[in-house]
């Protein structure tokens, strides 16, 4: 799946509640400095291995990708603290 997250969650890390397959809630941690092009897996969370959905069967593991979202705009305090940051080599 393809997971949204602000761009300070994926400099910060942060856990977020995601929908399994079977409409549960599922909370996954983002690490810190997680880039969007690394991978996360959650073991046993995926499509089912077998063909049903019977509870024995086991499943595949749940891959997701980060997405970072940009803000469409930014505050002057916003952009302050991005310009601070900027002039410290991020």
């Amino acid at each position: 799946m393809n997971l949204p997250v602000k761009l300070t969650d994926a400099l910060l890390g942060t856990t977020v509640s995601i929908e399994t397959l079977e409409g549960k809630t599922l909370e996954v941690k983002i690490p810190p400095m997680k880039r969007a092009e690394e991978l996360l897996r959650v073991a046993g969370k995926g499509i089912p291995i077998g063909g049903g959905l019977s509870r024995a069967e086991s499943r595949g593991d749940l891959i997701i990708r980060l997405e970072v979202a940009l803000p469409h705009k930014l505050s002057a305090k916003a952009r302050k603290s991005l310009d601070d940051l900027k002039s410290e080599g991020l």
